[in-house]
């Protein structure tokens, strides 16, 4: 209890205190993030998980069609 009463005093210490955000857009293009990087990145992801679902609710159709012959 003691451990984390000392963690959470700690936090404020850690934050940053400037006001400034932790990254700007030009700093990311600089490294190759930018909007449309972002977007591909998450629409193959999107992609995947939703392909993903669609793969078991199949196997879970064919499961249940072999179980009722």
């Amino acid at each position: 209890m003691a451990l984390l009463l000392l963690l959470l005093a700690s936090v404020p210490a850690f934050a940053q205190t400037s006001g400034d955000t932790c990254c700007t857009a030009e700093q990311f293009a600089v490294i190759g993030i930018d909007g449309p990087t972002i977007f591909q990145w998450w629409s193959w992801g999107f992609g995947v998980v939703t392909g993903c679902w669609w793969l078991g609710f199949v196997v879970g159709i064919v499961v249940q069609a072999i179980r009722k012959v």
